[in-house]
């Protein structure tokens, strides 16, 4: 193996070791057990009405794994969360918008 040129040698071909793009450092980081408080995020996405770009600051993730938590919220809905009544009911209605605003499909009503 030659370790000097970021290249390995296997059998007769030569493979070049290159550093995977941001959005695969993110799959892999989300992969690699990081977890996102559900609960936290559905509060800032939805009762705090905070940006997918802020939120992504606030928990220090990418915002494509924020994004990703969100679209499985949406799928999964609130019941499950440990949430107030209150919350859930606000949350459940901020994304019934949500899906009506941006025509989201494939999501369960």
């Amino acid at each position: 193996m030659d370790t000097s040129s970021n290249s390995l040698t296997n059998g007769g071909a030569k493979l070049q070791v290159v550093e995977p793009p941001e959005a695969i450092k993110c799959v892999l980081k989300r992969w690699n057990g990081v977890k996102i408080d559900l609960n936290e995020l559905a509060r800032l996405r939805w009762i705090k009405k905070m940006s997918v770009p802020r939120i992504s600051c606030e928990f220090g993730m990418c915002r494509s794994t924020i994004q990703v938590s969100i679209r499985t919220i949406r799928k999964c809905g609130v019941s499950q969360l440990n949430l107030t009544e209150l919350e859930k009911n606000q949350i459940e209605k901020e994304i019934k918008q949500e899906i009506k605003k941006y025509n989201i499909q494939g999501v369960i009503n």
